[in-house]
């Protein structure tokens, strides 16, 4: 496969968890107070791992972007 449609299928998985998250965490435990609630009692402390996660999801979207730019100032200079 190439750079790009590897890129964008690890970057719909990264998006498509964090959803999955953002939906378990939301609506078992922060939002227990209302009508979406399946859980009862004080929402949990956000797991480390998830906000790990985000980081390094930021990190490398931020180094990619760089990256691209990099080769597109390569690429007109070499014409």
């Amino acid at each position: 496969m190439d750079q790009w449609r590897v890129t964008n299928v690890g970057m719909q998985s990264t998006l498509g968890f964090g959803t999955v998250c953002m939906t378990y965490f939301g609506v078992n435990y922060y939002f227990s107070n209302s009508i979406h609630s399946y859980a009862a009692g004080d929402p949990p402390a956000f797991p480390v791992w998830v906000w790990q996660t985000i980081i390094v999801t930021l990190v490398l979207v931020a180094i990619a972007g760089w990256n691209d730019q990099r080769v597109d100032k390569k690429l007109k200079k070499a014409k």
